[in-house]
């Protein structure tokens, strides 16, 4: 069994860099490449499960977005409205606070609020950030979790995820197979109502199919991923706050002590890092 903590101490922001050649939070490459490292031992070609989520709607993001349509689906005018009626008692329930900051925002800004929740305020301060969220999901249509399924299969499959296996399981020359990726069951899928995908939760329709083959107990398996602890490496890589030209000292400050909070300010405190060292030595 091969354990995170056998090697996340080591891990360095460089290490980042060097994975990518450019600036990322990534820490899936680093568990997927010991993982090859042990399965090149005694195979050269392995199997993913690599667009399952993206494709059948498994990730909670989607789940909540479905069942949460009535008020996401809204105009933004109206959640603009909604949000500020609902101010007022956000300081006292975390709910109200999660609902105004994950959901009742511009469909523009939708996506960068699911993916970096409960950051979405600090993000918005940022240089620039209005126009890059309008120019990338501006044009977002309802139902929002079928636009959220489609922008993370066109687009972060292929800017993210399968650079990232392929960096990191070919260090070891063992290559990788995505059969959730076969263009036919893609077109296929693509033909489906979006709805019938969530109408037995999360990923129903391999759950029913795998039921075939498997017992129930096998399919019921909570799901466990391969990403490392972001928050464990940005405690042992990042000793001080990272500085950069476009953020503000103060708003570095406020993500380096959030670090231990929550994932999210993690992640984001390794996206600063890395594009710190990046810059400083490719200048």
């Amino acid at each position: 069994i091969l354990e995170a903590g056998d090697f996340t101490s080591n891990i360095k922001i460089s290490d980042f860099v060097e994975m990518y050649t450019q600036p990322s939070d990534q820490t899936t490459s680093f568990s997927l490449m010991e993982l090859s490292k042990l399965a090149r031992k005694d195979y050269k070609v392995g199997l993913t499960g690599v667009g399952g989520d993206e494709l059948f709607g498994g990730y909670n993001k989607h789940e909540l977005l479905y069942h949460r349509q009535s008020i996401v689906d809204r105009p933004d005018w109206l959640k603009s409205l909604l949000s500020s009626l609902l101010t007022p008692f956000s300081q006292s329930s975390n709910q109200v606070k999660n609902l105004m900051s994950q959901f009742l925002v511009p469909k523009n800004e939708l996506y960068p609020a699911l993916k970096n929740f409960p950051a979405i305020d600090l993000l918005r301060t940022l240089p620039g950030f209005e126009k890059w969220s309008i120019n990338h999901f501006g044009h977002w249509k309802p139902p929002y979790f079928s636009s959220l399924m489609n922008h993370q299969l066109t687009s972060e499959m292929a800017d993210e995820h399968l650079i990232t296996y392929d960096h990191a399981s070919m260090r070891h020359g063992f290559e990788l197979r995505t059969p959730f990726l076969n263009k036919k069951l893609v077109e296929e899928v693509a033909n489906f109502d979006p709805r019938a995908l969530m109408l037995n939760g999360r990923k129903g329709i391999i759950r029913r199919l795998a039921a075939r083959y498997v017992s129930e107990k096998v399919i019921n398996l909570p799901k466990r991923g391969f990403n490392l602890s972001s928050q464990s490496i940005a405690n042992s890589a990042i000793p001080i706050p990272p500085g950069l030209d476009l953020i503000s000292d103060e708003m570095a400050q406020i993500v380096w002590s959030m670090k231990n909070t929550h994932v999210t300010w993690a992640r984001i405190l390794l996206r600063m890092a890395t594009v710190e060292y990046f810059l400083a030595n490719n200048s």
